[in-house]
């Protein structure tokens, strides 16, 4: 990498390897880029094959997804309690379902049409396989941890741009390179699961990408941090006190709520 794709900087390092894969970050935004970035058939063969098969294997009851979901709808309902969402890279449809639970009319797009069948039989919830198929507006777009996995998450990007409605928002969350989880946990962090994650992004690439592309942010999120909280948790501190400290400590998930200038 010559030039970082955010922020055009030439300073860079190798800050993580894994077989024939390595992230390449940028020292100036800290965005990181995996090399060699794969190519759309390698992708597909992995995203073909067990991907998802090995990711969803726990099978949740409605219940459980309404509570797994809960506060992803409590941030959306902040905005808008009502109307059409899309849900880019919908995974096992999980978010999709809440969404249908709690008076929205969700529609998702995902490179796999491996749970569609289920989604349409069992919620009468529409899925594609390519943003030029759908030819609606929406009041929200959410990406829950699939910017990373684009090639090109430029394109995404101008692509949901024509897909929002005038008051709309999207909803993005990636792992966030710069987080406490990253550093404390090195080579395990759970953020780096290479080579599907192409995009590592930082805060502050994060917020350079979105102003390039007219985004305002109107909220941002890093939750708590696990290995903090773990790290406090040995010491012998209270739940309560190990889980108020770790929410100053940002985590592997980076949540940014925006709306189009």
């Amino acid at each position: 990498m010559k030039n970082c794709k955010i922020c055009g900087s030439g300073k860079n390092r190798v800050t993580f390897q894994k077989d024939k894969w390595e992230v390449i970050e940028c020292l100036e935004c800290k965005h990181g880029i995996t090399s060699p970035v794969p190519t759309q058939s390698e992708l597909e063969k992995i995203y073909n094959g067990e991907y998802y098969d090995n990711r969803y294997t726990e099978k949740r009851n409605l219940n459980q997804i309404i509570r797994h979901e809960r506060h992803r709808i409590k941030l959306l309902k902040r905005y808008h309690d009502q109307g059409d969402i899309l849900d880019v890279g919908y995974g096992d449809g999980g978010f999709m379902i809440a969404l249908s639970e709690s008076g929205y009319c969700p529609i998702g797009i995902d490179l796999s049409s491996t749970h569609s069948l289920m989604l349409k039989r069992s919620h009468g919830i529409d899925t594609f396989t390519d943003f030029n198929q759908i030819k609606k507006k929406f009041k929200a777009i959410t990406l829950w941890h699939t910017l990373e996995h684009h090639l090109m998450p430029e394109d995404t990007i101008r692509s949901v741009q024509n897909l929002l409605s005038s008051d709309g928002i999207l909803i993005v969350e990636v792992p966030n390179i710069s987080s406490y989880d990253r550093y404390a946990e090195k080579a395990n962090w759970a953020g780096w699961e290479l080579p599907l994650h192409i995009n590592h992004f930082s805060l502050k690439s994060l917020q350079v990408f979105f102003n390039k592309y007219d985004f305002k942010i109107l909220n941002i999120n890093h939750y708590h941090s696990n290995a903090k909280k773990k790290e406090l948790s040995k010491k012998g501190l209270p739940k309560f006190l190990c889980r108020f400290i770790s929410s100053f400590y940002p985590s592997t998930s980076l949540c940014m709520t925006m709306k189009m200038y």
